[in-house]
């Protein structure tokens, strides 16, 4: 019995200790009339100071560092008397508002300390700069203001601003709508009659055939299901694919050996080159007509050239020429190991004759060799005036009869670039006097020229 009484009376005084400590620390934390000399005091006046009272905290940054110690009438506004730490500066562009601390209502003053430029706020001066609303009340204030914005708009006829149009054209889109379906009445009935109509063929359809559905869905799902044919074609084409990226078959070596692979960029690097050569070919075209003096007669040449590169190309070229081969034969009659008489026959052909022949150049000077009017010759021309006058001079047919081989020389005029002149004289060296005076007129193309005409000939046509 003794032993509870002792115990019963250590648990009471344990916790009357507490509550002495909590009551204590109580008025410690709460004891804001200790500033004494260590406070300031400073005056504001303000416009409302509703649910401010005596002890409110002022704080600054968050940090209490003062309170509210008497607020008072002073003419038609509330005058508050603060009380603020010694060691806080407030400058005179101080700025004192009342806040709220949650929507419960709970206030306290919030202070700006200003600007040390504005100099320091002497003990008992007014801080001039002060708001009297605080946030909930500016919050309450602007829901008010809205509202009657609001009731405004919703009961003028012609209601202003961006939202105020907005409803304006909302209102009048309403209107056109109704003046739509009104005056569209019987086809938008009769649109809701065909949808409803639909609807009812639709599920007759439906309740008709569903046996057909059934068995086309079911089909389908044979097609794509786990097991369809679609799906198994898939599992086949992917285990295809499958072996060609391990390498296995013909097409899967193919695809991932790298000396085939190697080989076939070499191929296709070959054909690049190849076509490349090709591509950097120049093609010409040239045709000339000379008219020959002494048979009265023309000579047509039409030449084609092929020139891999500037200095160097292959002519083919057909000449027309009305002064052909020329085959001399002698018959001679005999008697008694006399001759009696000798005949000679001159055999003129005008056949057409052809020019092959591989050009290069060096310097300002072309060699030609190759096929001369299907014989063997060698030919030079003399590049003169930046190409534009040519000295062409050919050696051929030193096999004919009874004649020496034949030499030509002209000179070429090119003009304009495509057009050209040339004069000269054919068989200088004949032994038979057919030396034979020619002059003409030509033209020549290039592929490029070519490729300009062909759009503009296929449109003329």
């Amino acid at each position: 019995m003794k032993n509870n009484l002792t115990s019963d009376f250590s648990v009471g005084l344990f916790v009357l200790i507490a509550l002495l400590v909590i009551i204590f620390l109580s008025l410690e934390v709460n004891d804001k009339g200790k500033l004494g000399a260590n406070a300031k005091t400073y005056y504001a006046h303000f416009e409302s100071v509703s649910g401010l009272v005596d002890r409110t905290p002022i704080e600054i940054a968050g940090i209490m560092v003062g309170y509210v110690e008497k607020i008072e009438l002073d003419g038609q506004k509330a005058k508050a008397t603060l009380r603020v730490q010694r060691k806080m500066k407030l400058y005179n562009d101080a700025h004192v508002s009342i806040k709220d601390r949650g929507v419960l209502g709970d206030k306290y003053l919030a202070i700006s300390q200003g600007t040390p430029e504005a100099g320091l706020l002497k003990d008992e001066a007014f801080i001039k700069n002060t708001s009297s609303k605080s946030d909930f009340d500016e919050l309450t204030s602007t829901v008010k203001e809205t509202a009657v914005i609001i009731k405004e708009l919703l009961s003028s006829d012609n209601p202003q601003g961006a939202l105020g149009e907005t409803l304006v054209n909302l209102r009048d889109t309403t209107e056109r709508l109704n003046a739509i379906m009104e005056a569209n009445q019987k086809q938008v009935n009769a649109i809701v009659d065909s949808v409803d109509s639909f609807s009812k063929d639709l599920a007759m359809v439906m309740r008709d055939n569903k046996q057909a559905i059934s068995d086309t869905l079911s089909s389908v799902q044979e097609t794509f299901g786990e097991n369809g044919e679609l799906t198994e074609a898939l599992a086949s084409l992917n285990k295809i694919m499958s072996k060609i990226e391990e390498g296995e078959g013909t097409i899967g070596k193919l695809v991932n050996d790298e000396s085939t692979i190697n080989k076939i960029n070499d191929t296709i690097d070959g054909v690049n080159d190849t076509i490349g050569l090709f591509r950097k070919m120049q093609l010409g075209i040239r045709y000339r007509a000379e008219f020959l003096q002494s048979d009265k007669e023309l000579q047509n040449l039409v030449a084609i050239a092929i020139a891999p590169s500037p200095d160097k190309y292959l002519m083919f070229e057909v000449v027309d020429s009305p002064v052909g081969n020329i085959r001399r034969n002698t018959t001679t009659v005999s008697s008694g190991g006399n001759v009696i008489s000798s005949t000679q026959t001159v055999n003129q052909s005008d056949n057409l004759v052809f020019n092959v022949q591989l050009a290069k150049r060096l310097w300002n000077v072309t060699f030609r060799a190759g096929l001369f009017r299907n014989t063997g010759g060698l030919g030079m021309d003399l590049h003169l005036l930046n190409n534009q006058f040519v000295l062409s001079s050919e050696l051929f047919n030193a096999s004919r009869q009874n004649d020496a081989l034949q030499f030509r020389a002209y000179g070429s005029l090119y003009l304009y670039k495509h057009f050209m002149l040339t004069a000269g004289m054919d068989d200088i060296l004949s032994e038979q006097d057919r030396q034979n005076l020619f002059f003409g007129a030509g033209v020549r193309f290039t592929d490029s020229d070519l490729k300009s005409f062909i759009p503009a000939m296929g449109a003329a046509f």
